[in-house]
């Protein structure tokens, strides 16, 4: 039983590989089968070549499937050396069409040089045409000069002859006015020839000037041309080898192309010899079963020995045309950039050059601009003028209007003074009691004006319900005020009207000053003079100022460095304003609102102006500088100087903070400060109230007796900001 079903398996199995043959390949399959009917005498040589021929024909459609795949992978990659290749072309055209109008620019832009060059030399032979002019006229000045000169040399020799012969006082009269002409017509000359040589010097400068100019003009013409001359040289270079490098990928490019025919055209060939082979008929040669076999066999085996053959050469062809290709793209592309930098460098050259002509041209429009904005500032200058004036006649109009009420200074009205009215109806004793009031007037307008008292006055703009509607008053004799109160406020202020007060701000916000000054010409009845005029301060009315502060029996150490921070803060802007104030004392300080400000600027000076010893205050300051002026002064050296510095604040500044920190003044009275600032030994400082260094080193930094050794307000500033805020020590 087990014999007889293996051997009824094989003829089975047989079958089932002729089937399997049919399906895979139709013509090798009839060969095969016939081979098989034939032969079934001896059926494992028939199972076995069976076996063998699907084996071949599955390895055959394997191979041909690879050749395949490879054939698109060849297509694919020709494609993308087609696009690549139009890419670089494009890319070409358009670095072409760059460099075309680059070229154009600076061709446009060297005609402008050479144009602006030529007016510099054109301007240059002009002036040294007129310069040779103006000596020609020095020469025909000289010479008339010297003429005249040998002529008056001919009259004072007729005169002397005269006079030696004794000739007739009319002849010797006629004589020396003859001497005098030609004396006076040699002076004239002279100063002709003065003149004329002032305006030959004049204009040999200028033409020796414009010369340099057209000299230096020329000089950067002719670098720049230079410059321009090596880029373009460099870019002609770098063109050529593009152009070059380009023709060599053109031609591989074409050798590449005509390999690959050369390999397509051996594979065409190569599928028609296969396509005649298996076109052959069978039935020809009437095979037998085992011959049909073996030249089936055989045939197969050339025929793929041949194919694999061709595809390993013209695979192994393609592949060395790709590597050599890859490799000497790889090559180019290096070259490509190399050139690429080599232009960019020329590019940075020329447009550093061109840099240099555009920095020119916005040299020329700034200062364009600054004439502009000059005029501007002058225009606006005339208008601010122009806008006094109005005010000043409004001003006019309404203190004429309310003359007979009361004394008005702008829109501030002074209190309890009002100007009676004439009754004649009141007779004599009316007009009595008119006197007594006008005399009152008067009095109030000498306090003010003369003897600089301060008034209070009311605000009329402002509500009644505003509690900063009391200001105060101060005026100033016009001789004693050195400063131009009025133009170096206004950089401080926008308006007049407003009224700001003094006080730190956060960072990114300006400081405001308290004082704003107005002049007024008032012209009281009776006056010495009709036309009184003086500098007048106007700001709002204190609750407190700094010596009643000093006078507190209690206070805060915090307190006390919250009011020194703010009276500092309040000097630094004033010197970052130009000003100096040179009489800084405990009444100069006002607590308004809830900040400490700075509300007297009457002896206030820009920096560097010269100070009035004979001025009254200035005999009155500890400061040593200002002493010694005094001194030398005194002992009539006319030719002392004192200068408006920074330093005499910061001395004074320096005294307040002693008396506030140590809570007593450093100099009880002036003459001992006197006594102890001429003395060559150092003031004692004693701060043993004071339980912060910062303070004492503020203080004793601050009164130095040479101004250079001083501290700044700046600094002190800086300084003062840590006053509480370090550790104490006793002193």
């Amino acid at each position: 039983m087990v014999g007889r079903a293996s051997t009824g398996r094989k003829p089975l199995m047989g079958c089932a590989l002729v089937l399997l043959l049919l399906l895979v390949s139709p013509c090798e399959g009839e060969d095969v089968a016939a081979g098989g009917a034939e032969g079934g005498g001896s059926g494992e040589d028939r199972l076995k070549q069976a076996q063998e021929e699907a084996q071949r024909i599955i390895q055959a459609r394997k191979e041909r499937k690879e050749r395949e795949k490879a054939e698109e992978e060849r297509k694919r990659l020709e494609e993308e050396e087609r696009a690549k290749a139009a890419a670089e072309r494009k890319a070409a055209e358009q670095m072409e069409r760059e460099r075309a109008a680059r070229e154009e620019e600076e061709r446009n832009r060297r005609e402008q040089e050479e144009a602006a060059r030529r007016k510099e030399e054109e301007e240059a032979e002009a002036a040294e045409a007129e310069a040779a002019q103006k000596k020609e006229a020095e020469e025909k000045a000289r010479r008339e000069r010297d003429d005249l000169a040998a002529e008056q040399e001919r009259a004072s020799r007729a005169l002397q002859e005269l006079k030696d012969r004794g000739e007739g006082e009319e002849a010797i009269r006629e004589a020396q006015l003859a001497v005098d002409k030609a004396q006076s017509d040699q002076k004239a000359a002279q100063e002709m020839l003065d003149a004329a040589a002032q305006e030959a010097k004049q204009a040999q400068e200028d033409a020796e000037r414009e010369r340099m100019e057209a000299i230096q003009a020329r000089a950067e013409w002719e670098k720049e041309q230079r410059a321009a001359e090596d880029a373009e040289k460099v870019a002609l270079k770098e063109r050529a080898e593009y152009e070059a490098a380009r023709r060599v990928a053109d031609r591989e490019r074409a050798e590449y192309e005509e390999a690959q025919r050369v390999a397509d055209k051996e594979m065409a060939e190569y599928r028609q010899a296969m396509v005649k082979k298996q076109e052959v008929s069978p039935a020809d040669s009437s095979p037998t079963p085992i011959s049909a076999n073996k030249k089936a066999s055989k045939y197969f085996d050339d025929a793929d020995e041949t194919e694999v053959l061709t595809n390993e050469g013209a695979v192994s062809r393609i592949a060395n045309n790709w590597k050599v290709h890859k490799a000497k793209r790889v090559y180019y592309g290096k070259r490509m950039r190399k050139i690429a930098s080599i232009r960019d460098a020329g590019a940075t050259v020329l447009q550093r050059v061109y840099r240099g002509h555009m920095g020119r041209v916005e040299c020329r429009t700034i200062v364009q601009h600054n004439k502009d904005e000059h005029i501007r500032v002058c225009a606006s200058k005339l208008q601010a003028v122009y806008r006094g004036h109005l005010c000043r006649e409004s001003a006019l109009k309404i203190r004429v209007r309310e003359a007979r009420r009361s004394i008005f200074l702008s829109r501030y009205l002074i209190h309890d003074v009002a100007m009676p009215q004439f009754k004649p109806r009141e007779g004599a004793e009316g007009a009595a009691l008119r006197e007594q009031t006008v005399e009152h007037y008067q009095q109030l307008c000498r306090l003010m004006l003369y003897e600089r008292q301060t008034v209070k006055a009311e605000d009329t703009k402002r509500p009644k319900s505003n509690p900063f509607r009391h200001v105060v008053i101060r005026f100033h004799d016009s001789q004693a005020q050195h400063i131009r109160e009025r133009a170096a406020m206004r950089k401080v202020f926008g308006s007049l009207n407003d009224l700001p007060t003094l006080k730190e701000v956060p960072p990114g916000q300006p400081l405001n000053y308290i004082s704003i000054p107005i002049h007024h010409t008032l012209a009281p009845e009776k006056a010495a003079s009709p036309v009184v005029s003086r500098h007048c301060l106007i700001f709002r009315q204190p609750s407190m100022n700094l010596a009643e502060y000093m006078a507190k029996e209690t206070r805060d150490m915090e307190e006390d460095a919250t009011v020194v921070r703010e009276i500092v803060n309040a000097l630094a802007f004033l010197h970052d304003n130009g000003l100096v104030h040179t009489n800084i004392t405990s009444e100069s300080f006002g607590f308004i609102g809830n900040t400490w400000a700075l509300i007297e600027l009457g002896d206030a000076h820009t920096l560097g102006d010269n100070l009035d010893l004979s001025l009254a205050y200035l005999r009155k300051l500890p400061v040593p500088e200002v002493l010694i002026a005094l001194q030398h002064s005194d002992d009539g050296d006319e030719g002392v100087r004192l200068v408006a510095n920074p330093a005499i604040d910061v001395f004074l500044i320096g005294l307040l903070l002693h008396h506030i920190l140590a809570r007593k003044p450093l100099f009880r009275t002036f003459e001992e400060a006197v006594r102890q600032v001429e003395d060559d030994h150092d003031v004692v400082v004693g701060m043993r109230q004071c339980k912060d260094l910062i303070g004492r080193y503020a203080v004793e930094n601050s009164i130095c007796r040479t101004p250079s050794e001083r501290m700044t307000v700046k600094e002190l500033q800086t300084l003062l900001k840590q006053l509480n805020a370090t550790p104490s020590a006793q002193m």
